[in-house]
């Protein structure tokens, strides 16, 4: 143990218990910012972080926009598409994401019915707050939940991200998306 060592905040993954430092636990919202009543905020380690994750996932009933997680961000979040003129993306913006959901009744890859589209952050030129929509860009492939979860678990280990925001689609059709928080 080196002497800055005790300068690091730590705490404990409020699902399993496990003590690590801040940094590497994920400050998980159900609330949407208390949006949602009733929804569970909780600071959460990577493996119960994931196992909530998908089980928000696999819950959602609509279709969503999906853009690879960045580890430049802090947050991931879920905007519907009714809300986000609100958030200050553009009409036009808005509406070529929705021209990226998945058609009702195709496949996923392993024969699952898709409801989600996996972006690259190309989408965004990488910067998910740039405004503009850039779908030639996007390398989108139509994704169940269940592939959906494999591949976001996949991009938050290759980038060992941890998240100082994170929340799941919930209610309407939207973007989930890397964010600054």
């Amino acid at each position: 143990m080196g002497f800055f060592d005790v300068f690091k905040k730590e705490s404990h993954c409020a699902s399993c218990h496990v003590v690590k430092p801040k940094d590497q636990l994920n400050d998980i919202d159900f609330s949407r910012r208390w949006a949602e009543p009733g929804g569970e905020k909780a600071l959460l380690c990577r493996e119960c972080m994931m196992a909530r994750v998908t089980r928000g996932i696999k819950s959602f009933s609509g279709q969503a926009v999906v853009v690879w997680p960045m580890k430049k961000y802090g947050g991931y979040h879920y905007y519907s598409f009714s809300e986000m003129p609100g958030l200050e993306y553009e009409h036009d913006v808005v509406q070529k994401l929705r021209t990226l959901l998945e058609p009702k009744g195709r496949s996923c890859q392993c024969q699952k019915v898709a409801v989600f589209t996996w972006c690259s952050p190309e989408i965004f030129s990488n910067d998910p707050m740039g405004g503009e929509a850039h779908l030639s860009s996007a390398g989108a492939q139509y994704v169940c939940a269940d592939c959906l979860c494999q591949a976001l678990e996949e991009k938050i280990k290759e980038q060992d991200i941890s998240f100082r925001e994170i929340n799941v689609p919930v209610g309407e059709n939207g973007l989930w998306t890397p964010m600054e928080c």
